[in-house]
């Protein structure tokens, strides 16, 4: 209920290209909209979330490049693309992240404008690599969680893999670490949306 309630109380202005330029360089220039203020947030939230992404699977791709040439690519239809293997994997997190964006940013830009004003892009971007850095590190907490599992894989004897795997420990590294990170992606709104409540000017 917080989302509609705090979007029904922000007005929807028309900005020019000049405005918005200038907004997007300092807080301290000239007022923008509420609304647009959310909608430009939101999408560097997007921007900023496809980067994590890409450099989140380069990562990963160091652990388990079969687990990109022999499931990933396949899934997000790159396996024609005449691209090198890692900049594959690059897009493979894009694909995978980008959405996660709309989410944070948008329940992140609402809540900061809200509460912080012509202050929210100032609160937002102090709070949001601290996000990325905890969804890095839940990431990393999935990869100790999957070494630690497959120390005996006989557990994993009838899990469905791609034909043709070698190495199915890094393979299942690679999912224990995606799936830290979106815990880590998951946790990072509520989270998010907390601190800015908490931290709001004038909360006494």
């Amino acid at each position: 209920m917080f989302l509609p309630h705090a979007l029904n109380m922000l007005g929807c202005g028309y900005s020019s290209p000049a405005v918005i330029c200038n907004a997007m360089q300092s807080s301290q220039r000239a007022s923008v909209s509420p609304c647009f203020q959310v909608i430009q947030l939101t999408l560097c939230s997007i921007l900023a979330a496809a980067l994590f992404g890409a450099l989140h699977d380069q990562i990963s791709y160091s652990v388990s490049p079969e687990y990109f040439t022999l499931l990933k690519f396949q899934q997000f239809h790159l396996t024609e693309w005449a691209l090198p293997l890692r900049v594959k994997a690059a897009l493979v997190g894009v694909f995978a992240t980008w959405w996660m964006g709309i989410l944070l940013g948008l329940g992140l830009a609402v809540a900061a404008t809200r509460w912080y004003g012509e202050q929210a892009a100032v609160a937002f971007w102090r709070l949001l690599p601290w996000l990325l850095t905890g969804c890095l590190l839940a990431s990393l907490i999935g990869l100790g969680v999957g070494v630690w599992q497959t120390q005996d894989l006989t557990a994993f004897a009838h899990k469905r893999v791609p034909v043709g795997l070698v190495d199915l420990r890094s393979y299942l590294w690679v999912g224990f670490m995606h799936k830290g990170a979106y815990v880590g992606g998951s946790l990072a709104l509520p989270l998010g949306i907390a601190w800015l409540y908490w931290c709001r000017p004038n909360r006494l």
